[in-house]
């Protein structure tokens, strides 16, 4: 079997995209909302926070609410706080409509 990171996040932008110049690369997160229903049968959703990396792209032209599908590879690293965070390394990216 050969191994293989690749993810798919679909949803909507958090923030605008922030594009840094040395080394070129964009910042952005994604939302994602996933239903759910309790025990007791109350609905709700539970909101997660993708961050995204874009090496060598100038990818400013997104902004928030912008609702997008990308597929990446899922990295882990430890921030200055000393605390586990997760990103995606992004691979491709398409702005999707909603209906």
């Amino acid at each position: 079997m050969r191994d293989e990171n690749k993810v798919t996040v679909r949803g909507r932008l958090a923030f605008d995209s922030e594009f840094h110049e040395d080394p070129k690369r964009t910042h952005f997160a994604v939302l994602t909302n996933i239903p759910f229903s309790s025990k007791n049968g109350d609905a709700g959703r539970e909101t997660t926070l993708h961050r995204v990396i874009a090496w060598n792209e100038d990818l400013s032209a997104l902004k928030k609410g912008d609702s997008v599908k990308l597929t990446g590879m899922v990295t882990l690293r430890e921030n200055d706080r000393g605390e586990l965070v997760y990103r995606v390394i992004l691979d491709e990216i398409t702005r999707t409509h909603e209906v």
